[in-house]
């Protein structure tokens, strides 16, 4: 079978998170323009052997009742994870108007694409992620992706290409990530968690943790605006790159940062004179806001200086 590829892009007709910022997209867009900060001190876990106590943690009245991080942390997180997911993905689809309320299940044919980065699974992702896609009823194409912090934007990136290549008409894109001592163990002993709050290309130097989960509903805009559909916002492209440096840590000149950076706006068909502003990773630690700082830089030239850079980790990880 030869697909005809279709136009690049996609349309936001559906948004849905949960954050430790609260339990909604609202809660989430709330506390972001208000200056709201979710990291608090870590009351899931023991945090006395680590130097650090504090993380983005989602309310707790969010948490299923049966979950006892201290009998089984792995367990804990798998449920806690699928549960965030669920939440989330419910959202988008009902913002999208592709939720049956009667029959409690997303309208047909709807592709997902579910990224994570940390989440320990008792079985194997994809059987992890199609529990999260019945648990919605969705029925289309099944993807799952793992790419470490950019796990849930490499999915939504993923989705023009079904949409492009007319494999979906809808794609439900986005990811989920929990918080749980043997996670927060393993950045701690790389040394790169600071006791304050992250403070992306600032100081003091360090990330925090965080978890929750996000979605968006994606379509071809001609098709989404002709259905009625509320259009949020566009997708005009997406880059990916590997610089394969260090298994923590990037090129610190930026180059595979840079790559990404340029793919994207060949893959929109824009200059950088086209932008406005740029949201960074901002982990917060010297080693990656350095190179990603250079890398944005190479990528867009003269344009980096009036186009303004900032990130969310500040207020939700």
């Amino acid at each position: 079978m030869i697909l005809q590829a279709q136009a690049r892009g996609a349309a936001i007709i559906g948004r849905g998170a949960v954050s430790s910022l609260g339990s909604d997209l609202n809660a989430l867009w709330h506390g972001i323009a208000t200056g709201v900060c979710g990291i608090r001190p870590i009351t899931r876990f023991s945090t006395s052997d680590f130097g650090v106590t504090t993380g983005a943690q989602v309310v707790a009245e969010l948490e299923p009742r049966c979950l006892d991080f201290a009998v089984s942390d792995s367990h804990a997180a798998e449920t806690l994870c699928h549960a965030l997911a669920v939440r989330a993905a419910r959202e988008a689809l009902i913002n999208a108007k592709l939720w049956d309320h009667n029959a409690e299940h997303a309208h047909p044919g709807i592709a997902f694409i579910f990224g994570t980065g940390m989440v320990p699974v008792s079985r194997s992702l994809h059987e992890f992620v199609s529990s999260v896609a019945d648990q919605c009823g969705l029925d289309g194409i099944r993807l799952a992706v793992s790419t470490a912090c950019s796990s849930s934007t490499t999915a939504i990136g993923l989705s023009l290409d079904l949409l492009a290549t007319d494999s979906a008409r809808f794609v439900l894109a986005g990811g989920a990530d929990v918080l749980s001592a043997e996670v927060f163990a393993g950045f701690h002993s790389l040394g790169v968690l600071t006791p304050t709050r992250c403070a992306p290309f600032s100081r003091p130097s360090g990330t925090s943790l965080g978890e929750g989960a996000g979605f968006l509903v994606l379509a071809r805009e001609g098709a989404a605006r002709a259905a009625g559909h509320e259009v949020f916002g566009l997708i005009g492209g997406y880059g990916l790159s590997c610089d394969a440096w260090h298994e923590t840590s990037p090129d610190p000149g930026g180059s595979g940062i840079a790559r990404a950076v340029e793919f994207a706006l060949a893959d929109a068909g824009i200059s950088p004179d086209a932008i406005d502003y740029v949201n960074a990773h901002g982990s917060g630690t010297q080693a990656n806001d350095g190179a990603e700082w250079l890398g944005i830089s190479r990528a867009l030239g003269k344009r980096m200086v009036p186009a303004p850079v900032s990130s969310s980790p500040s207020m939700t990880r």
